[in-house]
């Protein structure tokens, strides 16, 4: 499966996938994939061929064929795809973000409000930049964000994938997905750790954009009580909870699609 690839302002390669059935009238939803995420995966494709939205799928610096490029905050990434959104005539569309995405999702709804129409949000890191919602982690995993602030890119990226390799499957390490997330120098995922704890460059709180966010109550990797005090934030948010689900499950991951296709 090949990617779509742009040039971005900085002068750096985007690589980027459409889904769909192929209406480029039908409505568009700009997806933010999560930390361990390809925009080429074939099950994804399977998933969603012939699908009545536009869905596109930007690769993050340093995800799959996407160049990698130092950002200090989470909102120099919607401010890089000024021109991407020009290019694919987006003038309106809704924004998705899956787990490690939510951040990237909640920036274009508050740099481009006249543009994006609602923000929906599976599973999704919450604002742990926040001491109060943090506080919500458990203590290890405190402990973990606070020392992500201090390394390096690489030190980041090699602590997430020492921490991520005893729990996935050799089938899993030979997937697009783990590939294009994991199998260059991990600068990649080290910068979106980092980024995660540090002001975002923007405030939840300014988002004036309906934001829908899906959680389960039994989310191990982002707490539902985070979840819920990040929706308690944002003025016009709505949570819907599933209950007894984990991080994107089969069944949130079934309830966000019909969300986006309602």
């Amino acid at each position: 499966m090949r990617t779509l690839a742009f040039t971005l302002p900085n002068g750096r390669t985007m690589s980027y996938m459409e889904y769909g059935n192929g209406n480029p009238n039908a409505k568009a939803v700009l997806v933010m994939h999560g930390l361990v995420g390809s925009v080429a995966d074939e099950m994804l494709a399977d998933k969603l061929k012939g699908i009545p939205l536009r869905m596109i799928y930007p690769a993050r610096p340093g995800y799959g064929e996407s160049d990698y490029f130092q950002m200090t905050v989470v909102s120099d990434w919607a401010k890089q795809l000024n021109t991407f959104l020009d290019a694919l005539h987006l003038d309106f569309f809704d924004v998705a973000g899956i787990s490690a995405g939510a951040p990237y999702a909640y920036s274009f709804a508050a740099l481009y409000p006249n543009r994006v129409k609602t923000v929906y949000i599976n599973s999704g890191v919450s604002a742990v930049y926040e001491p109060e919602i943090l506080s919500c982690y458990p203590q290890q995993d405190i402990a973990f964000y606070q020392k992500l602030q201090k390394a390096t890119r690489e030190k980041a990226g090699q602590w997430l994938y020492n921490a991520y390799i005893p729990f996935f499957t050799e089938e899993i390490k030979r997937s697009r997905n783990f590939l294009d997330a994991m199998g260059g120098d991990l600068l990649n995922i080290g910068q979106e750790s980092i980024l995660q704890t540090l002001p975002w460059g923007f405030d939840v709180k300014d988002i004036r954009r309906p934001v829908i966010l899906l959680h389960g109550t039994d989310d191990q990797v982002v707490p539902y009580a985070a979840a819920k005090a990040t929706a308690a934030r944002i003025p016009n948010a709505e949570l819907i909870t599933l209950e007894a689900e984990g991080h994107t499950s089969p069944r949130t991951m079934q309830a966000f699609m019909r969300l986006l296709t309602r």
